[in-house]
């Protein structure tokens, strides 16, 4: 698997996890509205904010992103591909950097977007879910899990979506994880042995990865580039009119930008976040003063801990 999915179950030079599914970013859009009013799937992100302002345009009601409310994990990937590294190590220390530039030049664009109502603000949950139904969201960024939780939730739009390569700020490839899991053993655990073996059977073997995926109507991506074909075999295509949306996953899988590290505290990260997410919106806090809150909440959270953090 690339590096920039080992290095995610890595520290200090040795490996915590074994990866089960990674979680590329990708666009999802509404092929029947972009075709009716001549809308590009854009590539930029400027092509981007052109895009929902024509959606808008098009369709008052409509809108061609979403920001949501209740969920950082989106936020996080995005500012990842723009080739943030919110947390790393400096010899027995750590660095922080949730408000490093490329994460205040996404909340810049993010936040903007929002302020001026060209993408929907919502729960990630069923209010987002809704939207798709109802015809009021026509395109957002998301992982390869959404082509499945899509499929499954709004199952009579059939035909009408369409899968595109996430958009980029120079036009070239670059991408991110928005979710993704692995497993580990804890320390002490029961039957260490036969965990171990079960780990290696559900990651590696296609026999493992389809049990896994033939249950329902997951598109997981497997870590292991090699099993891709198995859970492509277990996913149809006609939702999405016979496009080949691996073949879209496996693009962002290979462009998932590497150096990204997972912070020590992300339950503190990511609920000091959540917490102010829902101002975005309504105006009351720019999108980068709640990355420089959760910056300063994680840091104490981790000085109350006695871990040392770089200055």
């Amino acid at each position: 698997m690339p590096k920039s999915v080992r290095q995610l179950v890595e520290l200090g030079g040795q490996t915590w996890g074994v990866p089960r599914d990674a979680a590329p970013l990708m666009l999802y859009y509404r092929n029947d509205f972009f075709k009716s009013h001549k809308i590009s799937v854009p590539k930029t992100w400027d092509a981007y904010r052109n895009m929902t302002a024509q959606v808008k345009k098009a369709d008052p009601k409509a809108r061609g992103g979403v920001l949501y409310t209740d969920n950082p994990g989106l936020l996080t990937a995005l500012a990842w591909q723009a080739g943030s590294q919110w947390f790393g190590t400096e010899e027995d220390s750590w660095k922080v950097s949730l408000d490093d530039a490329p994460s205040r030049k996404v909340a810049d664009y993010w936040g903007d977007l929002a302020r001026k109502d060209l993408v929907t603000s919502v729960s990630s949950l069923d209010p987002f879910w809704t939207s798709i139904q109802q015809n009021r969201t026509v395109a957002y960024v998301c992982a390869s899990w959404c082509a499945g939780a899509q499929q499954a939730t709004v199952a009579d739009q059939k035909g009408k979506w369409s899968v595109a390569p996430v958009p980029t700020w120079d036009g070239k490839p670059a991408s991110a994880m928005y979710g993704g899991s692995s497993f580990v053993i804890p320390k002490g655990a029961k039957n260490s042995g036969a965990a171990e073996e079960f780990i290696k059977w559900i990651t590696t073997d296609p026999a493992g990865m389809k049990a896994w995926v033939s249950s329902g109507t997951s598109s997981m991506f497997p870590a292991d580039p090699e099993l891709v074909p198995v859970t492509k075999a277990a996913f149809p295509t006609d939702y999405f009119g016979g496009q080949d949306v691996y073949a879209v996953g496996s693009r962002s899988y290979t462009a998932v930008r590497p150096g990204w590290t997972w912070g020590p505290v992300m339950g503190t990260t990511n609920t000091a976040i959540v917490d102010q997410l829902p101002k975005v919106a309504q105006g009351k806090v720019k999108l980068f003063d709640v990355l420089t809150g959760s910056q300063q909440a994680t840091v104490k959270d981790m000085e109350r801990r006695g871990m040392k953090v770089a200055p």
